[in-house]
């Protein structure tokens, strides 16, 4: 059985995430296995120029967040290595950045999303 401290983190982490999905604008999934950690930087670096933020968490925690949120279509796009950006302000640059970037580099794919509280895929 897991220790309760345990459960405790990923809950307070669950919840966070939930927070982090009901106040962006944008929350988009993408595939970045097979990228370097220098060519992840660089998205990273990209996306952070737009107001927005990207970050690896577990899917379990992203899916729960999501399924808490009512966004159980996005829940069901997390299979598999993803990362996730999150825009609280901008909506078109993020998303332009990471199309950009997913066009030079073949490993990263575009999941899906939430835009303006709406699942797109």
């Amino acid at each position: 059985m897991a220790n309760e401290s345990i459960l405790k983190q990923k809950e307070v982490a669950v919840n966070e995430t939930a927070k982090r999905i009901a106040d962006s604008k944008v929350v988009i999934a993408f595939d970045y296995q097979g990228l370097t950690v220098e060519k992840f930087e660089t998205l990273r670096k990209s996306v952070r120029s737009c107001g927005a933020e990207v970050v690896v968490l577990k899917n379990n925690i992203t899916r729960r967040a999501a399924q808490a949120s009512g966004f159980d279509a996005f829940a069901e796009q997390l299979t598999g290595p993803k990362a996730i950006i999150f825009s609280e302000n901008e909506i078109v640059a993020p998303a332009k950045a990471v199309y950009d970037f997913a066009k030079a580099n073949d490993v990263v794919k575009i999941a899906g999303g939430i835009v303006e509280g709406a699942c797109v895929n």
